[in-house]
């Protein structure tokens, strides 16, 4: 746990299944893997950035509670708690990611 909440890490069978608290203000990510994840907004908003690395094209969107949304490989994501947020983050096999300067750098600023 830091500043910007509590993450409960899960484990069943292959699967990791992770919970992240964000609040209000605060950012998480900073950081691309090479395979899909998907995510859960339980409760609250976030605005979730996102940088495609091979194509070098950014998308940004505000994802309200009750949205499931998918993560390719090789995007870099951020997301900033625009209300204090809880959501999961699931995937397959063994955690790997590597930073993204632009955004991991905002990220850091806010812990």
């Amino acid at each position: 746990m830091d500043n910007r909440g509590t993450i409960i890490f899960n484990t069943f069978g292959n699967k990791k299944i992770n919970l992240f608290e964000i609040k209000k203000g605060h950012y998480r990510g900073g950081h691309w893997h090479e395979y899909d994840v998907y995510h859960t907004v339980i409760i609250g908003k976030i605005k979730y950035y996102e940088f495609y690395i091979k194509t070098r094209k950014e998308s940004v969107k505000e994802i309200l509670s009750g949205t499931t949304f998918q993560t390719l490989p090789f995007t870099a994501t951020m997301m900033i708690g625009l209300e204090n947020t809880v959501y999961t983050e699931v995937y397959e096999g063994n955690y790997h990611s590597e930073e993204y300067l632009p955004y991991r750098k905002l990220v850091e600023k806010k812990i």
